[in-house]
């Protein structure tokens, strides 16, 4: 367990300068931490909305077994999500906070992502396409929301549209398969975007201290300085 706890924190945390560290890690949790709240409120609205679409030929559970999963882990999450967990004052709480968020996050896509297929398989092939539309745009917002923890993201980004391209690819429909290429398109964009987000996120913290310790030092002899020693006292 402590060799699997320390491989998905390593995953979730990368490696980053020793002197932002602890500021990444509080603002990427901080950063989840509210904006998951939006994205369950949203997943749990569509929740009715999921269930009425479904096929029938789907089967009961899929129809409203899963939609009703998903509503309780909307719940249950959200309810998480509200606790103080007091960051700032707490980094190793953070990191505790974005292993976590990963973890239960992928029972979520495999919800979503069932869903989505099953009624992709039971559909008529007029209405198929209705289905990977949904996942797919529950995936990009999910991934969004995760975007301060790349593993996550990538991994939604895999599941959530990865299933459902290959079955497209697989029907042999001109229409299908450009619709699971524009989808695979769509999923490297956005993975794209959070990337360039992360080393952005990073250069502003290394310029912060940086800013920061010219701002108490002395040009000159690199020592502290009056602001600096008012500050400590």
């Amino acid at each position: 367990m402590g060799r699997i706890r320390t491989f998905l924190r390593n995953a979730a945390i990368p490696d980053l300068p020793d002197e932002v560290r602890s500021d990444f890690v509080v603002a990427s949790a901080t950063t989840v931490q509210k904006q998951g709240r939006w994205l369950f409120v949203g997943l749990l609205v569509t929740c009715p909305f999921a269930a009425l679409a479904t096929p029938e030929g789907a089967g009961w559970f899929v129809r409203w077994g899963l939609p009703t999963l998903m509503a309780l882990y909307c719940i249950v999450g959200l309810r998480d999500l509200f606790k103080e967990n007091h960051f700032p004052e707490k980094p190793w709480r953070a990191e505790r906070f974005m292993v976590q968020s990963w973890s239960s996050s992928l029972i979520g896509a495999l919800i979503s992502t069932g869903w989505a297929v099953a009624c992709w398989v039971a559909a008529e092939p007029g209405e198929r396409l209705h289905f990977p539309v949904i996942l797919v745009m529950g995936a990009l917002a999910t991934a969004y929301c995760m975007a301060s923890i790349r593993a996550a993201a990538a991994t939604h980004l895999m599941i959530d549209i990865g299933a459902i391209t290959i079955l497209m690819l697989l029907t042999g429909s001109t229409t299908d398969i450009a619709t699971a290429v524009s989808l695979c398109v769509a999923g490297v964009f956005q993975w794209r975007m959070i990337t360039a987000h992360h080393n952005q996120v990073i250069e502003l913290l290394l310029l912060k201290r940086k800013s920061q310790a010219l701002a108490l030092t002395d040009p000159l002899t690199g020592l502290l300085n009056r602001r600096a020693l008012l500050d400590f006292a």
